[in-house]
């Protein structure tokens, strides 16, 4: 298993985006090696490159990185609008709360205030929510859905 980012491609990827307004997602921690410094200057390049959670305790902890914005997932069931408990705003992806939204149009993902395209300020970053399908909050052990919450 392969912990830490490979600077040579990923500086070729964010190369050929320049100016294209292309994001990606990675489970790639900021903690290991050089990670943190490789994914903020991707960010930086407008090139944005979304940290994966797997839980709501973990999308606060690579949201204080502060060096890219982060996704999660969440049971289908989960709130439109929810805090996270370090008090982060947690918004439902817009295409699974519009019917007539794709990526290409809402770039949700996007505006998180890492961009240099946005400009956002840090108390505007959220960490947008991913449904997970088939997977509802009444379904889960209560141990499970402690940790995913």
């Amino acid at each position: 298993m392969r912990f830490q980012l490979d600077a040579e491609p990923l500086e070729q990827l964010v190369r050929a985006n320049k100016n294209k307004c292309g994001f990606t997602f990675t489970h790639y921690h900021p903690k290991y090696a050089e990670n943190a410094a490789l994914l903020e200057a991707a960010n930086r390049q407008g090139f944005t490159i979304n940290l994966v959670a797997d839980s709501l305790t973990e999308a606060d902890e690579l949201l204080r990185w502060k060096v890219a914005p982060v996704v999660v997932w969440v049971p289908e069931d989960s709130p439109h609008y929810q805090r996270t408990r370090a008090g982060n705003q947690v918004l439902l992806c817009t295409q699974i709360r519009r019917f007539n939204v794709n990526c290409a149009s809402c770039t949700l993902c996007t505006q998180t205030g890492f961009s240099t395209r946005h400009k956002a300020h840090e108390a505007d970053r959220y960490i947008v929510a991913f449904p997970i399908p088939g997977l509802r909050t009444a379904d889960l052990p209560p141990d499970v859905l402690a940790e995913m919450m």
